[in-house]
């Protein structure tokens, strides 16, 4: 992740349907029971590099089911909405959220809660998501849990 991190931007966009690669990065694990997908109609098509942005994805699932763990009644919901020429992905999980003594912090390296780990998975999804030339924040919910909102321009006018 290191190497990741600190490696010059080297991205190859192409066509992406963000639908689709989602579903894929879910087909993955064994949280699709959990999960639920809400999408405006059209979505429309984003120039990404596929593989940074399933990094993205995955690392998002990863910490999302992290946080879920001793949760009785874990929920991830994915809103992927159109928003005149750009993307809107969310992703809320219902987990026990980010303490506050990082959440300001959470995007610089070597910034973690969790017990085992680098630090370094949400400053490489931060870096993807600039090289993107998109915008990503992290937001504590009301009650319990995280909401993820990575906003990329769209290939769409």
């Amino acid at each position: 992740e290191f190497a990741e991190y600190a490696r010059p931007p080297k991205i190859q966009k192409d066509k992406i349907k963000i639908d689709s690669l989602i579903e894929e990065v879910i087909g993955l694990y064994e949280i699709d029971k959990i999960i639920n997908i809400k999408k405006d109609k059209n979505i429309p098509i984003i120039y990404a590099d596929q593989n940074k942005l399933r990094q993205v994805i995955i690392n998002l699932l990863e910490n999302s089911q992290d946080a879920l763990k001793g949760i009785k009644k874990p929920k991830i919901k994915i809103f992927i909405k159109r928003k005149v020429s750009q993307l809107e992905l969310i992703i809320e999980d219902n987990g026990s959220g980010i303490p506050d003594e990082i959440i300001g912090r959470i995007f610089e390296p070597y910034v973690t809660s969790k017990k085992t780990g680098t630090g370094l998975g949400l400053a490489v999804v931060h870096k993807i998501i600039e090289e993107h030339e998109g915008t990503i924040n992290i937001d504590r919910i009301k009650n319990s849990g995280t909401r993820v909102t990575i906003t990329l321009n769209s290939g769409e006018k």
